[in-house]
């Protein structure tokens, strides 16, 4: 037998209203079990499915329960008892173990186990009776045993305890006896009277027809339709509901047993059928959730990945936006020193122009002079050659006065050709300050227009800064849009995988139940 370790010998309490439900093949591997057995087992769905159903045996269980309970079902009995099963880390619960088989069309095709809850009771008679059990079995002389789930005592007594006949048994031994007496006292009459030896054996064979056939009429009309709603019970037991054909002819009460054992049958038979149909069409509608969920995934999958790299671009636009701006309100700044710049050099070109109109004015004003001088040394030089006549005509008393007037006429040449000197300088400065003049003149016109230039670049460029400054301000709303639409698909993505979790969950829950209800025979699925 199987020995499962480790053991707490801790008790798990069993949940108060709640049934444990399990089926095996014939060859005792699980097939399924409800989620209460697998919560109170401590084993996963999987860890089950599939294997044998001694997984959960205890060792303290004796050999001889189980071999009662395979003897029993595999007789198409159903069994019924205590048992201590094992949770998974060794702790311990009791049930009240209810076995039967699975039928279909009167064929086993394998065992149906409904566990309930044990009764304070129940649990100390059964561990009372299994540590006798297990003592015996040690010291190999067991005088105790179990017979459908019933302890029975061994050697001579069980012997003779088995050899109780039946209640037909005994009703055909209660006829026999009844016809034996009747024969024994007629025989003693007729010894009486007479030997009438062929009489009374005539006799005797009338009388055991007549026991034969009142036997087989009261089985007939008592134990036969006994047996049969015994059958109908076991069948519906084990899950096979095609009732419909079933035959009910009984004599009364036991053909209105039948009708009613029938009729719970074909009950529970409508209601399995409409909860196996509700099951499947839940089950097909739990598909297409998923189905549509998954497609919804993908498409979040999708819309997630395209505004990722949306807010990526976007993000990358905005940093190169930004730089523009601030390229821009530099730029601006620039063209602002240059603007005030140009305005300066204007400024001082016109200071410039005025100063050599000035200066023009000045050297016109000292070629006037120069002129007037000019005039002066001529009329000078003049006088000094009539001085020069007159002295000659003086002769030697005009000699001095000669001599004096000769310096004066060369004094006078002297001032005369500085004058012509002066005037042609001044003639060539007047001529130089037209030509700066008209060059400054030029050069403040060119400044006038690079200001108006710089100005217009200037108004140029701010407006670039502030359709940048806006652009940036749209682009970070539009970022933030961004970034609250990704929100919003990641909480979809995340609301998508809990519909998709409660989908699975639906359809798990949709097949268990379908495997729950299988579990009774409606038709030939």
């Amino acid at each position: 037998m199987r020995v499962n370790l480790p053991v707490t010998q801790h008790n798990y309490p069993f949940p108060k209203g709640y049934t444990l439900v399990s089926t095996t093949d014939l060859e005792s591997r699980i097939t399924y079990c409800n989620p209460m057995f697998v919560e109170v087992s401590g084993f996963s769905r999987e860890e089950l499915l599939g294997q044998p159903h001694n997984i959960v045996r205890h060792p303290d269980m004796p050999a001889e329960v189980f071999r009662d309970m395979w003897d029993t079902l595999k007789a198409g009995k159903p069994w019924t008892g205590a048992v201590k099963n094992r949770r998974k880390n060794g702790d311990h619960y009791w049930v009240l173990a209810n076995a039967t088989p699975l039928l279909y069309d009167g064929k086993t095709i394998g065992y149906l186990s409904v566990r309930t809850e044990a009764s304070p009771e129940q649990i100390a008679a059964a561990e009372a009776l299994y540590a006798r059990m297990r003592r015996e079995a040690e010291t190999g002389r067991p005088t105790v045993g179990l017979r459908e789930g019933h302890p029975v005592a061994l050697g001579w007594r069980g012997a003779l305890t088995r050899l109780r006949p039946t209640t037909s048994g005994w009703i055909l031994l209660a006829l026999l006896t009844m016809l034996a007496v009747a024969s024994g006292l007629g025989h003693g009459a007729k010894s009486l009277l007479g030997d009438n030896t062929a009489a009374i054996a005539a006799e005797l064979t009338i009388e055991a027809v007549l026991a034969l056939a009142l036997w087989r009429w009261l089985h007939r009309r008592t134990l036969a339709p006994v047996q049969r709603a015994q059958n109908l019970a076991t069948r519906i037991a084990g899950g096979d509901l095609n009732l419909a054909q079933e035959r009910i002819d009984a004599p009364a009460p036991f053909g209105a047993l039948l009708r009613a054992l029938r009729q719970a049958g074909l009950n529970v038979f409508g209601v399995v059928r409409d909860i196996r149909d509700e099951a499947t069409q839940l089950d097909v509608a739990a598909q297409e959730i998923a189905a549509a969920n998954q497609d919804l995934s993908n498409r979040g999958e999708s819309q997630a990945s395209a505004l990722e790299q949306s807010a990526a671009s976007l993000t990358q636009l905005v940093e190169t936006v930004r730089a523009t701006t601030a390229s821009a309100q530099r730029a601006a700044q620039r063209v602002q020193t240059a603007s005030d710049a140009a305005h300066g050099a204007a400024q001082q070109a016109e200071a410039l122009r005025s100063a050599m109109d000035h200066t023009r004015a000045t050297a016109e004003r000292i070629a006037q002079i120069t002129h007037i001088i000019e005039n002066i040394a001529f009329q000078t030089n003049i006088l000094a050659l009539n001085a020069a006549v007159e002295a000659a005509r003086a002769g030697e008393a005009g000699r001095g006065f000669a001599v004096v007037a000769g310096e004066v006429r060369a004094l006078a040449q002297r001032s005369g050709q500085a004058a012509k000197d002066i005037k042609a300088l001044i003639d060539e400065t007047v001529q130089a300050v037209d030509s700066g003049a008209e060059q400054s003149q030029r050069t403040q016109a060119s400044m006038t227009a690079l200001r108006h230039d710089v100005d217009d670049a200037r108004t140029l460029v701010q407006e670039i800064a502030d359709a940048s400054e806006q652009q940036l301000a749209a682009l970070s709303q539009l970022q933030q849009a961004v970034q609250q639409l990704d929100d919003i698909t990641q909480r979809n993505a995340a609301m998508v995988e809990e519909v998709a979790a409660s989908a699975a969950a639906l359809r798990a829950q949709s097949q268990q139940l379908q495997q729950g209800v299988g579990l009774f025979r409606v038709d030939n699925r």
